[in-house]
């Protein structure tokens, strides 16, 4: 008789997540003999359950990456941005080797999966608890005070772009254009034949004007989650755009 081959962390504390897999499912999950690998598939299989019948990608041009990559949150909100709760993003030209991310935000874990140039396969999972403004290694706002290495391809950098993305897509006074495509076609991820909606990501022709009129910026854009409503109950998230500080008023190449 053939002994079963567990999902290790997959079928302790995670179980929960994978509720809405099929026992076909989990049984190709548990076929896989490498652990990196299963839990690769079995990340990337609830994702696309939970993409279900249509998937929406998000294509993103060099210059929304600039700014996602270069804009920090001033303070994290309390809740999930609504991207996050199922995502696929493409990267129109390779940044950081990455091609594509997908995954979803289930039962407080943060999945992300994804490819490399290099063929590379890319799967972290995180659990988030927004309302505390935590994850598992402290406050989430470490992800943008310099307290966690972020410039590279760990898991903490998917974290933090993502969660980015998803932030300045809610944004007011986003400087992120989103083009719809209303074509159709099957993403090339877990083999399945999903329909798809296109959205094209780059930034706003004025933002982008703005950006070069600028010689010297000394302050970067940052998300802000600002109070406001009565007692400043409410909370919103505002995209505060690059600005120079007023008494910076000699620019150094007018010389």
């Amino acid at each position: 008789m053939q002994k079963h081959q567990k999902w290790s962390k997959i079928e302790s504390i995670y179980e929960r997540l994978f509720i809405q897999l099929t026992t076909a499912d989990k049984e190709a999950v548990n076929a896989i003999p490498n652990n990196f690998e299963r839990h690769y598939m079995a990340r990337t299989a609830l994702t696309v359950k939970r993409m279900q019948p249509h998937i929406i990608q998000h294509t993103l041009y060099d210059d929304a990456i600039d700014v996602i990559t270069g804009s920090i949150i001033e303070s994290m909100p309390t809740w999930c941005p609504c991207f996050l709760e199922n995502f696929y993003v493409v990267l129109k030209k390779p940044h950081k080797n990455i091609k594509a991310l997908w995954g979803c935000f289930e039962s407080n874990y943060l999945i992300i999966c994804g490819d490399t140039v290099g063929g590379r396969s890319i799967s972290s999972l995180f659990f988030i608890d927004f309302e505390n403004k935590k994850y598992d290694f402290g406050s989430i706002d470490t992800l943008y005070d310099g307290s966690v290495e972020t410039d590279n391809t760990t898991g903490f950098y998917f974290v933090r772009f993502l969660l980015t993305l998803g932030l300045l897509l809610e944004a007011e006074k986003t400087p992120l254009l989103v083009k719809t495509d209303s074509r159709k076609c099957s993403p090339a991820i877990y083999g399945n034949k999903l329909t798809k909606k296109h959205h094209a990501v780059l930034i706003k022709k004025s933002f982008s004007e703005k950006m070069k009129e600028y010689s010297t910026v000394r302050v970067r854009g940052f998300l802000r989650n600002q109070a406001y409503g009565e007692s400043w109950s409410k909370h919103r998230i505002v995209y505060i755009a690059p600005f120079e500080r007023q008494q910076k008023v000699i620019k150094k190449d007018s010389e």
